[in-house]
Order: C-alpha cells, then sequence, then structure tokens
C-alpha cells in the first residue's frame, strides 16, 4: 500500500493522470505477490485474495488523499459511471458518519464509568476501526464507479459490493422504479444508501465470483447516477467515451 502510494505521489508530481483508480495498482501488486507465494510455498491463496484486497481497499480509500482519487481517468476503452448522487446515497452515508463520530467518544466515557478503562478500551478500538470502514466506504461511494469496456460491465458499490458481468451474460436492462424485491439466492442488490434504478437480468446459468467464491446470479438491481445512460451504453456495441 505503501508503495502504490508513493507512485501516485510521484505521478501526481509529475503533472500524470494515470488512466486507472489508484484500487487497480494495489490489486495488481496483490495478485503478483499471491502469486509468488503460491509458486514458492505451494499453499493455496487464491480464496484468501479477495479478502486481503478488501482489507488493503479499505485503507487505501480511508488514507488516500482526495486528489490523488481525483486524478483517475477511465483507461482507453473504458466509460465511468459514478454512484454518489442516486437517491442521496453520498449525503446519506455523510450524515451516518458525522454520527457515529459523535457517538464514540460518548460511549467510550459511559463504558469508562460503567465497566472500566479496559472494557471501554476495547470497544472505542472496534469502534474507531468500524468509523474508518465507514469513512472509507463514504469515500468509495464517490470515487470508485461503475466502469465498462467491450466485454465487461465491471460493477463497484462501495467498498465490498464488485462484480464482474460479461455483456454476453446480460439477457435484458431495464430502467427500474419502485421498491426493490426482497434479497434471494441469485438476486443481488447493489444500492448503498440510495435506490435501485436499474434492473440487470442475466442469462440461466450465469455464475460471479463474489467475495464468498463464485455464486448463480440472474438479477442485479443497480443504483447509478445515469440509469439511462448506462442502459444505452449496454445496448450500444461501442464502448466510446
Amino acid at each position: 500500500l505503501a508503495g502504490v502510494l508513493a507512485q501516485r505521489r510521484r505521478a501526481v508530481a509529475r503533472g500524470e493522470q494515470p488512466a486507472a483508480l489508484l484500487e487497480t495498482e494495489l490489486n495488481g501488486v496483490l495478485e503478483r505477490r499471491a502469486q509468488a507465494l503460491a509458486s514458492r510455498t505451494g499453499a493455496p491463496v487464491a480464496a484468501s485474495l479477495p479478502w486481503i484486497q478488501l482489507e488493503a481497499r479499505l485503507w487505501l480509500y480511508a488514507l488516500a488523499p482526495r486528489r490523488w482519487l481525483q486524478a483517475a481517468r477511465p483507461a482507453a476503452g473504458e466509460r465511468w459511471f459514478h454512484v454518489h448522487r442516486q437517491g442521496q446515497n453520498l449525503g446519506n452515508q455523510q450524515g451516518f458518519v458525522i454520527l457515529a463520530a459523535v457517538e464514540i467518544p460518548i460511549a467510550h466515557g459511559l463504558l469508562h464509568l460503567w465497566f472500566g478503562a479496559w472494557v471501554a478500551g476495547i470497544v472505542t478500538a472496534l469502534s474507531l476501526y468500524g468509523w474508518i470502514f465507514l469513512w472509507a466506504e463514504l469515500r468509495a461511494a464517490r470515487w470508485r464507479p461503475v466502469a465498462l469496456d467491450s466485454r465487461t460491465l465491471h460493477l463497484r458499490h462501495g467498498l465490498i459490493d464488485e462484480l464482474r458481468v460479461p455483456r454476453s451474460a446480460i439477457a435484458a436492462v431495464e430502467l427500474h422504479h419502485g421498491a426493490v424485491p426482497r434479497r434471494a439466492a441469485g438476486r443481488r442488490r447493489m444500492v448503498g444508501m440510495g435506490r435501485a434504478n436499474l434492473h440487470l437480468r442475466l442469462l440461466p446459468g450465469t455464475r460471479l465470483a463474489t467475495l464468498f467464491g463464485e455464486r448463480d446470479v440472474h438479477d442485479i438491481f443497480l443504483g447509478v447516477d445515469e440509469p439511462e445512460r448506462l442502459r444505452a451504453a449496454l445496448l450500444d456495441t461501442g464502448t466510446s467515451a
């Protein structure tokens, strides 16, 4: 993480605008390290790599300066679709982050009075980690967009949600209005603290890699800032910006 941040700092100082998200560089480093470890020890690392990338992504979005996150631009042949304005997603998360920050010192003081310093310290440390996660989630919602190229729809929503959907597996793209159906096997909701405005129907038998391994997915309800633009891009065969 320190190496990737230092590399981006030098690039920004030179006035460059990297054509990739900062996390793309970090994921590449982690994948190369994992492959080297697997070849040297023979230990399987494929199952744990997504969790390592998630933890690294948390600290990346929590610590990276705003101007470095803003400096990223889409790669050639790629379009980006942001998710922070839909349904007041970013504003709702900001309110939640502020409330959590106010609650931590109050809870620490009460726990210190009622249960002692050790309990207060442990709970506060866990609460601070949780707040850092919320802060990173907020910044990821702002600067971690959905991406589309000629072959793949790369769905990203906050820190955790991430799916790579082959365009060939998308059977239909529909604008969505109203409530989202309840969670069920094969149905994914990627809305953050906003609302779904796009419904992707996938072909039967589509399996996608998730944080918990491959899963059958047939419906995805998605919240994006410009649902009409994303729908038109998915129905188009080109990928020009």
